[in-house]
């Protein structure tokens, strides 16, 4: 017979975990809770802006305080419904039977921790005196339905036995919990609720003594004793929750109390009006017994929150918004009494409000529904003293924002007063969470220091710089120009002045390249060309200099336009000049076609093969001494995508991969060194971001940049001396052609994964020959110790990791940059006399480097896990 209901939910859920109640994965590190509470006290101190600003404009035309709060509170409870969407929507979703044995679960760990918070200091007398041994021994004692265990053993083993005991007392609850939750679901609940009643009721009782307040005093005097309430929040976690007293602790509260009391009472004092009839001050101090009555119900109620509605050891937000939601349905349905007694009463009279005031006291109640959420987020994970004085900050907030929304200057008093509550705030937090305070500071204190220095002036070396001019067009080589990054940057230094050497697998990848840089250099492109102009603002020549690298100009062309002024001449020569290439490849032979002389040459090389480089080494040398022009620089740019599991990637699909992206370059780099140290040249490593953010599925790419990184910087060093600069450039997530190339691989394993095996497609890029990958029949064969429960296992371990990551291959060139950031990169480390070591390419890149300053690994595995990529175990 099987269960049904949230008794069986709550079975299911038992029997799934194996004994232990483990609802919303690993408790939060103190680091961790204090930073998320203080992000959670963001929220709170934004939302309440909104809220306060929305409250104002309402309150000029709609005098209902009582009615906008009931609104207000009554919107809590869509909370849960919020959430549970989110639940729904998120990649790991959970059912709706899940996320209901959850919440009987934590709420029937509130009945039995407060059960046995009476008896948790009652120790057990034995009646019999031969008991004594026994408990000498470490026996249990057991009576009067209580189970105590002590102890009378050295000191050596009085932690051991207290860890035991919390072990035990921790087992203990989970048992009584999860028999409650079974057993009496409903009694569950109704405990709850009730629970959820008497708080509404302490709520909302003190938070309209706060309108009733401010009515009888003055708005000043009001808000310094109502954010008193950080003392008596203080106050009854030492006498309900049995917090210790600290001095740091009590000078937080007194300073931030006398911060509050600056910005409020200063400047007011004046303004409160000297001669005061004897009824006038009574009322204000009847206004004030009132405020002070306020403080003390916000204070009394956080400290209950935290003492009877959040459990320990059970860490779930889910649980925390079930309790929000049931607050704001108590208010709902129990709160709305008061509403006709005021209006019988002549205390408020009740009046339907118009459009325009309706959408404000939605605004309002949506507004509250943020701070209320993020103030018990705050509260949960932190402390009732850390979250009051953390809303404090609110007060020097909102007087920044009426000081920018009226034009008007602060007075000395508030910036005293903001400045006594964030120190309060700051001695707070140092006292909370002293280990995790100096963990965390000490990182963004590391982080400013490596940005200050990177600010400061530096001892640059000065390296030569080879531009191009009216009679000179040095050479640059540049691998892996079929698409991409490669083929614009040929085009952009061709169109720079430089002879461009494209390396290319095909002929017809060269005469694709020299088309595309002839309709670069259209009349109607010239103008929006970037590069022409800053070539042309370095040389300080004219644009048909730029436009006539690799060929001298005829004699009759400068001649007739001798009269004609410089922009003249650069309107008109571009398309003279394509005349004449056109010209000069019709009537070439086909042999010649494929050798094209002018600002692109194309060059067949496959960085792969030592062989097709010393070819393209041979080729090159003779050009150069042909045109008796020096090679500038080396452009690395070859490489090709990998992406798969390590343990399912074949050594030959590794050996392919690390064959061009890390020996490719260095094997250029060897080969055409000589040349590079005869004319003191450049050379530029194009490698990626994902050589020090490593992700799940890319561990052979990121192992090959990674390689190809490190050897840059040897070179760097090693080549210092000699004149020759080298520069490797990270970029991010750009806007290239491997986006597409890289969706067959992911095709590729999908099939693997599911255990077909289709036809082998090429390794995709634009540099090798193509080469087997994981999954590949041939592969298959090569690799017999693979049998069908191995591949059962990887199918079962990464299906959901390569379906994640092709989702995120799909979304990634939708943010992605174009490549002309990387171009624009490439063309400074060639023509600077300061080039850079490194530079990271985009705002992901810089972004994602910063956040490594600042944290640890554990930033990156994180955002693995929001993107998806990594699933939690």
């Amino acid at each position: 017979m099987t269960n049904s209901g949230p008794a069986g939910d709550i079975t299911e859920m038992t029997e799934r975990h194996a004994g232990r109640v483990e609802p919303a994965g690993k408790p939060p590190t103190a680091r961790n809770a204090m930073i998320l509470g203080i992000a959670a006290l963001g929220v709170c101190i934004l939302s309440f802006v909104g809220q306060t600003t929305a409250t104002r404009q309402v309150q000029e035309t709609y005098q209902h305080p009582y009615l906008i709060l009931w609104v207000s509170h009554s919107f809590w409870v869509i909370m849960l419904p919020l959430h549970t969407i989110y639940e729904k929507l998120k990649r790991r979703s959970r059912s709706l039977a899940e996320l209901r044995a959850e919440v009987l679960l934590a709420s029937a760990s509130l009945i039995v921790q407060r059960s046995q918070t009476s008896r948790e200091y009652q120790p057990v007398q034995p009646a019999d005196p031969d008991d004594a041994p026994r408990r000498a021994s470490g026996v249990e004692a057991i009576g009067d339905g209580a189970r105590v265990r002590t102890t009378f053993k050295d000191d050596e083993s009085d932690e051991e036995a207290e860890t035991e005991t919390e072990a035990e007392a921790e087992a203990e609850t989970d048992n009584g919990a999860r028999r409650l939750a079974e057993r009496h679901p409903w009694l569950v609940l109704w405990r709850v609720t009730a629970l959820a009643a008497l708080l509404v009721g302490l709520l909302n009782a003190s938070a309209y003594l706060w309108y009733v307040a401010v009515g009888l005093s003055s708005m000043s005097k009001v808000t310094a004793i109502y954010n008193t309430s950080c003392f008596f929040a203080y106050l009854f976690s030492v006498l309900l929750l049995g917090d210790r007293v600290q001095v740091a602790k009590c000078a937080a509260v007194a300073v931030s109390i006398i911060g509050v009391v600056f910005m409020a009472l200063v400047n007011s004092r004046s303004d409160d009006g000297a001669n005061m009839t004897a009824e006038a001050r009574n009322t204000e101090l009847l206004g004030d017994a009132l405020s002070l009555v306020c403080a003390c119900g916000i204070g009394l109620y956080q400290v209950l929150y935290k003492k009877y509605a959040v459990p320990r050891d059970f860490h779930s937000l889910y649980t925390v918004n079930f309790i929000t939601a049931m607050l704001g349905l108590c208010t709902l349905v129990l709160c709305w009494v008061p509403v006709p007694l005021f209006h019988f009463t002549g205390i408020e009279r009740f009046a339907w409000p118009t459009r325009e005031q309706a959408l404000m006291i939605l605004a309002n109640a949506l507004a509250g529904v943020a701070y209320n959420g993020g103030f018990m987020i705050a509260l949960t994970l932190t402390s009732p003293l850390f979250a009051a004085i953390g809303v404090m900050l609110t007060i020097p907030a909102m007087a920044v924002i009426d000081m920018l929304i009226q034009g008007s200057v602060l007075p000395w008093n508030v910036f005293v007063g903001g400045g006594a509550i964030l120190a309060g705030f700051c001695v707070l937090t140092l006292a909370e969470y002293p280990l995790s305070v100096v963990d965390t500071v000490s990182n963004w204190w590391h982080a400013v220091v490596c940005i200050s220095l990177s600010l400061l002036p530096k001892a640059r070396t000065t390296y030569p710089v080879c531009r191009p001019t009216a009679d000179h067009h040095p050479a640059v080589l540049v691998t892996g120009t079929s698409s991409g990054i490669g083929h614009d940057t040929a085009i952009a230094l061709a169109a720079y002045g430089y002879t461009v050497f494209a390396g290319v697998r095909t002929w017809e990848d060269g005469a694709r390249v020299e088309a595309a840089f002839l309709d670069s250099v259209e009349p109607d492109k010239v103008a929006r060309n970037p590069w022409v102009r800053r070539a042309s603002r370095a040389s300080r020549h004219t644009q048909r200099h730029v436009f006539s690298a690799g060929s001298a100009m005829p004699e009759s062309s400068s001649t007739d336009n001798s009269d004609s002024g410089n922009m003249s001449q650069s309107a008109v020569h571009p398309r003279r000049r394509r005349q004449q290439l056109k010209q000069q490849q019709r009537q070439s032979s086909p042999r010649a076609n494929k050798t094209f002389s002018g600002a692109v040459v194309p060059v067949i090389l496959d960085v792969a093969s030592a062989e097709s480089v010393d070819q393209a080494y041979e080729r090159i040398s003779k050009e150069l001494r042909r045109r008796r022009i020096p090679l500038a620089a080396v452009v690395n740019n070859a490489g090709v995508t990998a992406c798969g599991p390590m343990d399912t990637s074949d050594m030959s699909f590794i050996d392919s991969c690390m064959a061009v992206n890390f020996r490719g370059p260095v094997r250029v780099t060897q080969r055409f060194m000589p040349l590079l140290r005869a004319s003191r040249g450049r050379i530029v490593n194009i490698s990626s971001v994902m050589s020090w953010l490593i992700g799940p599925g890319f561990g052979v790419y990121c192992a090959s940049k990674a390689a190809l990184t490190a050897a840059s910087r040897a070179w760097h060093y090693e080549l210092a001396s000699s004149g020759i600069s080298i520069s490797v450039l990270e970029p991010g997530i750009t806007r290239t052609a491997l986006w597409s190339k890289l969706e067959s691989q992911l095709e590729l394993h999908h099939a693997r994964l599911n255990g077909k095996h289709p036809t082998r497609p090429k390794l995709n890029g634009n540099a090798a020959a193509p080469a087997a990958l994981p999954g590949d029949e041939s592969v298959a064969a090569a690799s017999p110790g693979r049998s069908d429960d191995d591949s059962s296992t990887e199918r079962a371990l990464y299906s959901p990791m390569m379906r994640r990551i092709k989702t995120s291959n799909e979304l990634a060139p939708i943010f992605a940059l174009p490549t002309r950031h990387t171009v624009g990169a490439v063309v400074h480390a060639l023509t600077s006399r300061y080039p850079k070591s490194t530079y990271r390419i985009g705002w992901d890149a810089r972004l994602l480097s910063l956040a490594t300053w600042i944290a640890s690994e554990e930033v990156v595995e994180w955002l693995c896990r929001v993107i998806g990529i990594v699933s939690e175990s």
